[in-house]
């Protein structure tokens, strides 16, 4: 983690966006991409999040809003995967891309939280998503 200003700076100076890594987490080494957890040049943000996810799942910290989640159960986490879904079709039909962005990341977060909650992981959606790819493909 030593001298990425991106995941993990100085203790108590987190800038805005900035969000630190649970222990035994590492950024992606910024000669590969970028180890900012915010950057569209990070292919593997996804994979971080549900990392840090997990991480909250299995070691709780007070004031977390993961943590928050996860104790209120299953039943509060649907309640806010339909919520969102309903502010991204919101945001798109009037409120511009940037919210629409912002409402999808929303979203996406609250997924994979239900996805930790259940035990499932992202690894099983994509496989989901490339075994429809290729059949999609055989089948074109």
């Amino acid at each position: 983690r030593s001298g990425c200003s991106g995941c993990v700076p100085m203790p108590g100076r987190r800038r805005p966006g900035e969000i630190e890594l649970p222990s035994g987490v590492n950024p992606v080494p910024r000669n590969r991409y970028s180890c900012s957890l915010v950057s569209e040049k990070n292919p593997a943000m996804l994979h971080q999040l549900f990392t840090i996810i997990e991480d909250r799942k299995a070691n709780p910290i007070t004031g977390s809003y993961t943590a928050r989640l996860f104790a209120a159960g299953e039943d509060e986490i649907v309640k806010k995967v339909g919520e969102e879904a309903v502010e991204v079709i919101l945001a798109v039909k009037g409120q511009g891309d940037e919210r629409v962005i912002a409402e999808v990341a929303d979203l996406f977060y609250h997924t994979l939280v239900l996805l930790a909650a259940r035990g499932l992981t992202l690894a099983q959606v994509e496989a989901e998503l490339e075994r429809r790819h290729v059949r999609a493909r055989a089948e074109s």
